[in-house]
């Protein structure tokens, strides 16, 4: 039996796209994990159980690291997937040490030397794709009643303009090499003050973050969505901003107008690099994006990640 285990919501997503190629699984979950995961067909089991162990990676201590940790010492051969990219190294650091899987699974040849760079042995990192990815370039999203949805919020006749939350502020702090150059605040501020007056901007947060976390900026033109579905998020808004979130990836999937606003970056973000997203780096760029959005496609990049589930389900099964 494959056994699955995650603690954060990106690497979920994974692999419950990744179990439609797979005969026989079964899932290890955290507290955290249950709150997140919006799944009927999940069957829990003991770890003994597992043939090998597939983790999602987070930052710090995570259920990622204590399946690692538990696999090993039962001579269960483990694998983990890195479905973004970002942060390579750094997912598998725990109190000054790694703890490393068998096999590293990520995206593309872009993510396989990006890790490579990063420190990541070169000898554990399989290219697989992205399941998930591959799951949403195929997908036809449900008709949603875009005009009843306006109505029903108050927002007739305005400019939606949808903001992409991270957080970000708590974990990368400045003075720190990890500090990204901007946070989630600093953004949103920038967005706000050239919001145009016929707009609203709608924040979506992320799921781990606390449901209070925007209230103070809460007001007619500013409204917070703490549940979005994918298609109200893809047909709503006129225009979508956000960070470097992996969610901006998956809207682009069906968009070619997602900008990614990183004022004083120190970091690249792959969506430009794969071309699914539009870098503002400045105030004023953003503002540009406002006025005369970005409309270029992104066809190639949703073609990348065709036959990833089969190609990942092969390899899995030559470890058993």
């Amino acid at each position: 039996m494959i056994v699955f285990g995650a603690e954060d919501v990106g690497p979920l997503k994974y692999l419950i796209a990744l179990e439609d190629w797979i005969a026989k699984t079964g899932w290890i979950l955290s507290g955290n994990a249950k709150s997140l995961l919006r799944y009927d067909n999940v069957r829990e089991v003991d770890l003994k159980l597992a043939s090998i162990i597939v983790t999602g990676t987070s930052l710090g201590n995570a259920l990622d690291k204590e399946l690692l940790l538990s696999a090993q010492a039962l001579n269960i051969p483990t694998i983990s997937i890195i479905e973004h990219w970002s942060w390579y190294k750094k997912r598998f650091e725990l109190n000054g040490k790694m703890v490393l899987p068998d096999h590293i699974i990520v995206n593309d040849d872009y993510a396989k030397k990006q890790a490579i760079n990063d420190g990541l042995p070169a000898g554990k990192i399989f290219v697989g794709g992205n399941p998930y990815l591959e799951k949403l370039s195929e997908s036809k999203l449900s008709d949603v009643n875009v005009e009843s949805w306006k109505k029903k919020n108050n927002f007739f006749g305005k400019k939606i303009i949808l903001f992409i939350t991270e957080a970000l502020k708590g974990s990368f702090v400045p003075d720190t090499e990890d500090y990204l150059g901007y946070d989630e605040y600093e953004v949103l501020n920038d967005i706000i003050e050239i919001l145009p007056d016929n707009a609203v901007l709608v924040i979506k947060t992320h799921p781990e973050e606390e449901n209070d976390k925007y209230i103070r900026y809460q007001s007619d033109c500013v409204r917070i969505f703490q549940n979005m579905s994918i298609e109200y998020m893809v047909k709503v808004p006129d225009l979508i901003i956000g960070m470097a979130s992996m969610l901006l990836i998956e809207l682009a999937m069906f968009r070619d107008d997602i900008i990614s606003y990183r004022p004083n970056a120190r970091k690249g973000f792959v969506g430009e690099k794969i071309g699914a997203t539009h870098y503002a780096e400045t105030n004023t760029q953003l503002k540009n994006y406002l006025l005369d959005p970005p409309s270029s496609s992104s066809m190639p990049f949703r073609k990348k990640y065709k036959g990833s589930g089969k190609r990942i389900s092969k390899f899995l099964h030559s470890l058993i």
